[in-house]
């Protein structure tokens, strides 16, 4: 089995502990895994394992077709060796315990599609380049949050799905964009802000009246996050540079330490510790604004691709592994 991880998420790195606990478990390693993450740090917080090789670094299509199409052939070379015909794939492109040429079917590669649901680019570049080689694709797909993962957002920001006149309608308010969120900022005179949107990100709020002494934010522990905090104007006793899931207790605590009137977030499901977000901040009185999908990633039907959730997945890897009776 041949897998191309893509996503240094939470997810991605539930999913890569699984496969590296597969290949601890057999005398060889059952899966070759190529996991692909875009920062040192986060590959620091993947297991070291027989099988599984750690990339650093951003794969444009070009590049992953490339890297699909290399391992089409081999697969293809492998099964014109054995003589065997291809019977049609499972679900997942691995093979049964029924089929004879599973030895065959192994080679056979699958791409794990991760990475955050608000990278769009990268999730587009994947489908594109699978889509131009025939490899099987699956999207691990988060679990919805509980507080509006997946409303749409109405006239004045606010959600539907929240139960009418309750304090959660009036300060859980919905925007398209960073931007927008910035200009909406931008408006309120006074306030403190704790954004949780990451470092990446952060010039729009650059432009709200004040933001070195109102603005607060919460990163992933990294130089890269403080150099680039610092570079735009952010107090450094301003950072929260902290490696999550954080707690809605956690949560308070943050929003106490920034003297928060507002606080900015995407709607990352419960993966992305979206629910205690926003727990913490209406049990304090503080706005939140919620930076929802603006954009999803357009995919025909197509027997090469499917969606799961992380735990459907794992056990599904497991099963295939031979770990879980059929």
């Amino acid at each position: 089995m041949h897998i191309f991880l893509f996503g240094g998420t939470s997810e991605g790195r539930r999913i890569a502990e699984t496969l590296a606990e597969l290949n601890a478990e057999a005398s060889t390693p059952r899966v070759q895994v190529e996991v692909y993450v875009v920062s040192s740090y986060g590959a620091s917080l993947l297991p070291k394992a027989p099988g599984l090789h750690v990339h650093v670094g951003r794969l444009d299509e070009a590049a992953m077709t490339a890297l699909f199409s290399d391992a089409a052939r081999k697969e293809a070379h492998h099964e014109g060796a054995s003589g065997a015909c291809r019977d049609e794939a499972e679900p997942l492109g691995i093979p049964s315990a029924a089929e004879t040429a599973a030895e065959r079917e192994a080679h056979a590669p699958l791409v794990i599609d991760a990475t955050h649901p608000y990278a769009v680019e990268v999730s587009e570049n994947i489908v594109k380049a699978c889509a131009a080689t025939g490899v099987r694709c699956i999207r691990v797909e988060r679990a919805d949050a509980g507080i509006g993962t997946s409303p749409k957002a109405q006239e004045g920001g606010l959600t539907s799905g929240i139960e009418a006149g309750s304090r959660a309608q009036e300060e859980l308010h919905w925007v398209s964009s960073i931007e927008e969120a910035a200009e909406r900022l931008g408006t309120m005179p006074e306030g403190n802000i704790l954004i949780t949107t990451g470092s990446k990100e952060l010039a729009p709020y650059t432009r709200i009246p004040h933001f070195s002494e109102r603005c607060y934010v919460r990163a992933l522990p990294t130089m890269e996050a403080l150099e680039k905090c610092q570079q735009l104007g952010f107090r450094r006793d301003h950072l929260i540079l902290m490696q999550g899931p954080f707690s809605e207790e956690m949560n308070i605590a943050q929003l106490h330490y920034a003297g928060a009137h507002y606080l900015v977030t995407k709607a990352s499901g419960e993966a992305g510790g979206f629910p205690e977000k926003c727990e913490a901040a209406l049990a304090l009185g503080v706005t939140v604004i919620v930076i929802g999908h603006t954009k999803e990633v357009s995919i025909p039907p197509a027997p090469w691709y499917d969606r799961k959730k992380v735990d459907e997945l794992i056990q599904a890897l497991k099963m295939e592994a031979g770990h879980e009776n059929r």
